[in-house]
């Protein structure tokens, strides 16, 4: 009988021990964790389109084509040219003058990356 009673105090020592620690110290559940943090929205298909896709179609330029730098400033000059003219009619431009210049700089930038890659 003695043996029964001292395996009995061992496991209700065990779960007593178990019990405190689960409750004392909160462990993070690691994949929870990390999975919460390192969760990425991803894209929808109705939703705008890529920021370098949507420069290039803002500056009316094929981005299936190469392009340079006098490319991307003339494409500007030509889409500031178009803005004037509607201006005169009274025509609303699609875009803000802010967003054909961040265009235009991402564009140029965007050139001057690839050279220097090359």
């Amino acid at each position: 009988m003695s043996s029964l009673a001292i395996s009995a105090c061992i496991i209700g020592f065990i779960r007593i021990v178990k019990y405190v620690l689960d409750t004392s110290f909160p462990v993070k559940n690691d994949e929870a964790s990390i999975a919460s943090v390192a969760r990425i929205a991803e894209p929808k298909q109705h939703e705008a389109k890529t920021p370098i896709r949507k420069y290039y179609e803002i500056l009316s330029l094929n981005s299936n084509e190469p392009i340079c730098i006098e490319d991307v400033k003339d494409a500007y000059y030509k889409q500031l040219e178009q803005i004037r003219e509607q201006r005169k009619f009274g025509i609303v431009s699609v875009y803000e003058l802010k967003e054909y210049e961040a265009a235009k700089d991402f564009l140029i930038d965007f050139c001057d990356y690839g050279g220097n890659r090359n």
